[in-house]
């Protein structure tokens, strides 16, 4: 419980990177990102909470940021500023009860699945110019708070091989 808590991940001279947060573990962490390929999963309670994810790369870099949340406030209060990533995805299971704050204006493609009751409910996205905006929730109480979009049609993808932490 805590580890990597306050750490600074910086994957800046990374292909890709998987980090794995376990109960309680990444608390008020910072993963800084030009990476291509950025997987986040947090898994159990308080996991990546208060978490940053900071993406300062460009459309054509191909680069996708997926992030799992699975456990009671897992992702709670978390911010990720990827203005310019291609694919986004964010993914908050059943009692995860998310609230994030998620700027991906420019994004090509931006996905959002809510499989549990009030999985976003206090959540912020703005993707304003995003090609594609997906919207999964399984339930009506998942909505986030505040949705920002204009969407049009298109998918990307990407893969690569890199790094992996786990906490």
């Amino acid at each position: 419980y805590g580890e990597c808590d306050n750490d600074l991940f910086n994957a800046s001279l990374a292909t890709y990177l998987t980090i794995n947060c376990a109960m309680g573990s990444c608390r008020n962490s910072i993963v800084l990102s030009t990476a291509a390929g950025l997987n986040v999963s947090c898994q159990g309670s308080y996991s990546c909470y208060k978490m940053q994810i900071k993406y300062d790369g460009a459309l054509v870099d191909d680069g996708y940021i997926d992030v799992t949340c699975n456990g009671s406030y897992s992702c709670q209060d978390v911010d990720i500023d990827a203005e310019y990533i291609d694919t986004m995805s964010i993914s908050c299971g059943e009692g995860s009860e998310c609230s994030m704050s998620v700027n991906t204006n420019h994004t090509n493609e931006f996905i959002v699945n809510g499989l549990g009751y009030n999985s976003f409910n206090q959540s912020i996205f703005n993707a304003d110019y995003a090609e594609t905006v997906n919207f999964n929730l399984l339930s009506s109480d998942s909505t986030p708070k505040t949705i920002s979009t204009v969407s049009n049609t298109r998918t990307a993808a990407s893969s690569t091989k890199g790094n992996k932490t786990s906490c």
